[in-house]
Order: C-alpha cells, then structure tokens, then sequence
C-alpha cells in the first residue's frame, strides 16, 4: 500500500510518514518536536484529536488539513469575539446601573428631596390649625400665604446665582473667594428682604383687596399679611444660604434648617392658636418665628462649617458685583412673571368653565404642583454638580453628570407616570368625593401621565444652564413658551375644547423649553463649548 503522506503549510518543509515515524508524531504532537512543523500544532489537544482522524482517513492532503485547521479555529475566535460582546453588553447593563457619578447624585438628591416633602408641612400645619378655626380664618389665610409666596418667589434669582459662584470658587479651592461671594450675597439679601417686607406690610391692604375676597376673608387676611411681612428679610436670606451650600454640595443642612423651622412652627402654633386664642395672628405669628429658626440654624452652619467668614461682612458688594445680580434678577423676575401669567390664565379659563371644572381643575394642579416639586431637586442636583464640574474646567465630568441625572429623571418620571395611571382613582379621592369632579380629573391624568417622564429630564437641563448662568437664554425661551402658551389657550377656549384644552396649553410649556434647552446645549454656544475651548481659564459668566 502506498504510504500517506502529509504536507504541512509551506512555513514548514516536514513531511511525516505512515508506520513507526507517524506513531511517533501522534505521541509527540504537544510537545516541542513539531514545533518547527506549524504554530497551530501547538495548541492542544483538539489539534492532536483531528490528526488522529485524519491520519486514519486514506488519500488526505495538506490544502484539506489546513482548511479544516483554519475553520475550525475560525469557530474558536468566533466564539471568544461572541464572548467578548456579551461581557461589553453585560457591562454597558451594569454602568447604566451604576456609574462613578451615583454617590454623588444621590448625596445631594436625597436630602433635597426630603425637603421637599417638609417644605410644604409649614403650609399644612398652619392649614390645618386654622381649619380648627372655622371656614373664613381657612379661606383668609389660604389667601394670605398665597400672596406671600408671589412676592417671595421672584427674589430666587439670589439662590440661582449664589449656587454656581460658590461652587466654581469651591472647585478651585478658594474658600475666600466662596466666603466673600457668600456675604455680599448675605447683603443684597438682607437690603431686599427689609424693602420687600416694608412694602409688603403697606401695602397687604391693596394687594387682598385685588383679588376681591368678601369683607370678613379681608378683615382676617389683611392682618395675617402683615405679620407674615415681617418675614420676608429671613425668607430672602435663605435663598442665598441655600445657594451657598449648595455650591458646596451640601443639601444636609438645608434639610436640618427646614425641619427645625417645622419643629418651632408646628409647637407655637398649637400653643398661639389654641392656648393664647390669638387666632389668624397667631398661626402668623408663628410661622413668621420658625422662619427666623431656620434662618438663624443656616447663618451658624454657614459660620461653623468656615463657608462664610463674619470678617467678610464688613465689605460692601462693588457695583461691577451688584450689576450681574441685578441682570439675573430682572432675567429670572420675568421667567416668573411669564410662567404665573400660563397659570393664571389657565386658571382663569377653568374658573368660566363651572365650579365642577375648576374643582377638577385644582385637584389636578395640586397633583403636578406636587410632583413638579419633586422633580425640581434634579434641577438642584443640576446646578450643585454640574456647576462645580465647569468650575474645574472639567466638561466631561459635567457631561457625565447630566447624561447620568436625565436617565435617572427619565426613570423616576416614568415611575410617578406609571402610579398615576394605576392609582388615579385613589389618589383623586383623596382631594374630593364628588363624583363630577372625579370624572373630570380623571380623564386629564392620561395626559398628565405622559408628561411625567419628560418633566425632570427639563428640570435637569434647565438646572445645567442655571448653573453656568446661561439666564438670558432661561429667561428668553421662558418667556417664548409661555407666549405660545397662552395663545394656545386662548384658541382653546374659543374652541371649547374644554379642560383637556387648559393642561393641554400648561403641558406645552415644559415641552417647549425641553426642546429649546436641547438646541442650546448641542449648539456651538452650550457651556460645555466653552469649558473645552478654555479649560483652564473657563468660569460661569458673571456678566450674566
């Protein structure tokens, strides 16, 4: 019989034949005789296994072993390049779970959403022992803490300009700088809150008299104002402590502040109400000491955790620092003005529609007001984070940061969406048992649900422009969207569309400064632009 002879690649001249010298190459083949012969000899025993067969295989050539060597390791590699895409998958599953950004998030979300939720105890509590007290004290200061929050509110532009400064002072490891930018700020504050509240006490008469209560709500929300005026220097003055530790990533002590405050409010109440018998002042009156509590708790946390320097109050704010503070005002004052006037008139549009529609409408509206407080803490996580990173001059860490907080706002958006849906019924009870009112509601929350997901994904990207002061931009699409808001509630009440017409033309507005904020932050002019045209000089812009 002729012998079978087999022919290695030409890399190799071996030629192995039949009978005693291929029994020996079949023992040998892992080892380093046939080294010589080809690398892939040497890869195993696999290789031993189809020299085996081969060699029992009559008239086999050498094209024919290496196309059945190279399909075989051409399975190999497919195998470990398939294993290799499952780890990446695993990998990409596991990093959108966690990232290195998480700790960070979550150590300034929490304690800024429990505030949150102790935010509106004040509110309640007075509520809820003037209820005791009969309907008109209710109705009276209903309307007294009503117009007290819109005079309030428009000084917190001093938060959205405290936070950003202090954390790029922060960032750069100058704890004079954050020291000095927190007590001018503390200045500005105190010289607003004292106007603020002096013009408030002269001028509650005129401001209750507006909304046309009837003469006993009046007589009892007049003096309620008035006592709650001498409030204003310490409401103004936490926008800015806040601000400050907020530039220090610290929502903790904030916290520890609000539920002080609570702590006061809750026991004087009792005691002014019930005890004293002073009625509507004295739920005022208590409420106006509790914030002084949590005012005085945040000024010595600001001084014993060395954020702000007693020395520093000394100095007098320039005019070059007081003119930025004047512009953010001004900017965020008629980002304000605008949202209130979407509101109001949305409001005003119920109020025609009946007083089931209007019930409907305020159960709905105490829903998302709710819920839009919530998602309001990605947008303090936003400007804390975010801010601090460009300070560094660092984008990718602020970039990561915000891609991190938009998929968990998406997911917790989806999660309120998903509640709402299952739990519509129950939660609608909680506000009324008309059933009307029921009805009405209820058919508004499928949309409320959609939007629900998309809310803190906008909260999040308005928080990453306020905190790299891009208020111009804020303040225009602001006052676009409510443009285009009411010119669509305007035809919607031509139209009758009814309450889906109200939310419809309110949803509008969250979804028109989503997108706006989307452009600008992929235009040549996003913050992030900046930082890596300058990385080492780049600061949040001042002039803004």
């Amino acid at each position: 019989m002729r012998p079978l002879t087999v022919q290695f690649p030409v890399t190799s001249n071996c030629v192995c034949h039949t009978g005693r010298q291929q029994k020996r190459a079949r023992k040998q083949l892992n080892i380093e005789h046939h080294a010589h012969c080809t690398p892939s000899i040497k890869k195993g025993v696999s290789m031993a296994a189809r020299w085996r067969d081969l060699s029992q295989t009559p008239h086999v050539t050498a094209k024919a072993f290496e196309q059945t060597e190279e399909t075989s390791w051409r399975d190999k590699d497919d195998t470990a390049f398939v294993a290799q895409q499952q780890a990446i998958t695993q990998s990409r599953w596991k990093s959108f779970f966690t990232t290195r950004y998480d700790r960070e998030i979550f150590a300034v979300l929490f304690p800024a959403l429990l505030a949150i939720f102790l935010d509106p105890v004040m509110i309640l509590v007075d509520t809820a022992i003037v209820g005791r007290l009969g309907t008109l004290p209710l109705a009276a200061v209903g309307l007294s803490n009503l117009l007290f929050f819109f005079c309030t509110v428009f000084f917190s532009f001093l938060l959205v300009v405290t936070t950003p400064r202090v954390a790029s002072a922060v960032a750069n490891h100058d704890l004079e700088e954050a020291s000095l930018t927190t007590a001018h700020t503390l200045l500005v504050g105190a010289v607003c809150g004292v106007m603020l509240g002096t013009a408030l006490w002269h001028g509650a008469p005129s401001l209750v008299a507006v909304l046309r209560p009837d003469a006993a709500v009046y007589a009892l929300a007049v003096p309620h104002l008035q006592m709650k005026a001498l409030a204003c220097p310490a409401a103004v003055l936490m926008f800015v402590a806040v601000g400050a530790f907020r530039g220090f990533k610290d929502t903790t002590t904030p916290l520890v502040a609000s539920a002080a405050a609570n702590a006061v409010n809750l026991s004087l109440d009792l005691f002014f109400v019930f005890v004293a018998g002073w009625g509507v002042i004295g739920a005022a009156s208590a409420a106006t000491i509790g914030q002084y509590v949590g005012l005085a708790t945040m000024l010595f946390m600001l001084w014993r955790k060395d954020v702000l320097r007693l020395s520093d109050l000394k100095s007098l704010p320039s005019p070059r620092e007081l003119l930025p503070m004047a512009q953010a005002g001004f900017g965020l004052a008629f980002c304000i003005a605008a949202i209130m006037c979407s509101v109001v008139g949305a409001t005003t549009i119920a109020t025609g529609l009946g007083a089931v529609t209007l019930a409907a409408h305020t159960v709905v509206k105490n829903i998302v007001d709710y819920a839009n407080n919530i998602f309001g803490t990605f947008s303090t996580v936003a400007q804390s984070l975010v801010a601090s990173e460009l300070g560094k001059g660092n984008a990718v860490d602020a970039q990561g940061v915000l891609i991190r907080l938009l998929q968990i706002g998406f997911a917790t958006g989806s999660l309120v969406s998903l509640a709402l849906l299952l739990l519509q019924g129950r939660l609608i009870a909680l506000f009324t048992t008309d059933a009307q009112v029921i009805a009405q509601a209820t058919a508004i929350l499928p949309l409320i649900a959609f939007v629900m997901p998309f809310a803190p994904f906008a909260t999040s990207l308005e928080g990453t422009l306020l905190g790299a002061l891009e208020i111009p931009h804020v303040a225009i699409r602001t006052i676009l969207s409510a443009t285009v808001s009411c010119s669509f509630l305007y035809w919607a009440n031509m139209q009758h569309i009814g309450l889906l017409g109200v939310w419809s033309g309110l949803v509008l507005v969250i979804f028109l400064n989503m997108l706006c904020d989307i452009w600008k932050m992929t235009s040549s002019s996003s913050p992030f632009v900046k930082v890596i045209d300058e990385p080492s000089t780049y600061k949040p812009d001042k002039s803004q």
